[in-house]
């Protein structure tokens, strides 16, 4: 049977009243003297703890105060990190496609065949005003 953190500091309690063994204390609970000890010492790790003077003002941002806040803290930051991989790789992906259609736009501009006069004409008018290809009629 589990007992919840009120039930254990009751049953610590009552073993360390005068004249009572912890044997019999455990004994009528059903828990052995390891697991009563072991209550025992973390009740004393966290009075230690609720007691200690702490300084003044508050808390910084990325102070935590138990391990259950840390391993939460750590989850956040791992998944923002995971967010912030994504968008990178999608950043990066897009500035390539840009790139290659950059490169594709310069080639296809200085082959004749690769595109009908119109079209090639729009495009070269288009990569000017984006100064991808410059112009060529103000002597560059």
């Amino acid at each position: 049977m589990g007992y919840s953190a009120e039930e254990k500091f009751e049953i610590i309690m009552e073993a360390n009243q005068k004249n009572t063994s912890k044997r019999a204390v455990a004994e009528k609970y059903g828990i052995t003297r390891q697991a009563l000890h072991t209550w025992e010492k973390k009740l004393e790790k966290g009075a230690s703890k609720a007691l200690k003077d702490k300084e003044a003002g508050r808390r910084k941002k990325d102070e935590v105060e138990s391990f259950e806040e840390a391993r939460e803290k750590l989850q956040d930051l791992q998944q923002e990190k995971e967010k912030l991989k994504a968008k990178l790789k999608k950043t990066e992906k897009e500035k390539l496609l840009s790139e290659i259609h950059r490169d594709f736009l310069k080639f296809s501009l200085t082959k004749d065949e690769y595109l009908d006069p119109e079209l090639r004409k729009k495009n070269q008018e288009i990569l000017k005003k984006t100064d991808i290809l410059p112009d060529k009629s103000d002597g560059s």
